[in-house]
């Protein structure tokens, strides 16, 4: 099965609180879901990067309203 994930987050918060809610649902995500962290990566210059998602994630906006619906 092919996992897809979206966050859809209330466009009428603050950037602060719509950053730190995307951070920290993105932080549950992955300790929650297994095999959604890939492996360590390097870059072009062999610096080493952890915790890269395996899938992509787009952070979606919406209103109260859209949200309960």
């Amino acid at each position: 099965m092919e996992m897809k994930c979206v966050m859809v987050i209330d466009a009428d918060l603050p950037a602060g609180l719509i950053a730190n809610t995307a951070a920290v649902l993105a932080l549950t995500l992955g300790k929650e879901i297994e095999g959604i962290i890939g492996p360590t990566v390097k870059d072009g210059s062999g610096h080493p990067h952890e915790g890269i998602t395996t899938i992509p994630i787009p952070i979606l906006k919406g209103n109260s309203q859209k949200l309960r619906s």
